[in-house]
């Protein structure tokens, strides 16, 4: 198979979405690894008696369980869309020769 080459119109077509996606990705993997922030952050701030801190361990593992799962969504996300779009491009960047007539 002969491939042909893209334009760079089309080329910066695809750079843009993959950005777009990744800010996506980032969005999405960043909101569950804030929560996870913010779990672990309102737990050390408590104060208990005596004016000495309490914290709440399962409130803090459960926090680090939702920051490793926002960084892997926004890992794995970013990934898949740059496979896919590259399956994409190929398959557009790809000659195909059209196929031979019927016979008579």
């Amino acid at each position: 198979m002969i491939s042909k080459e893209i334009s760079w119109g089309r080329a910066f077509g695809y750079a843009i979405r993959y950005v777009a996606y990744f800010i996506l990705w980032g969005i999405i993997g960043g909101l569950i690894g804030g929560a996870g922030w913010w779990m672990i952050y309102s737990t050390s701030m408590y104060i208990g008696p005596y004016g000495v801190p309490a914290i709440n361990f399962g409130t803090v593992i459960t926090g680090l369980i939702l920051i490793i799962i926002g960084m892997i969504i926004t890992t794995l996300g970013t990934m898949a869309t740059y496979f896919k779009l590259m399956s994409r491009l190929i398959r557009e960047s790809t000659y195909r020769p059209s196929p031979p007539p019927p016979p008579p």
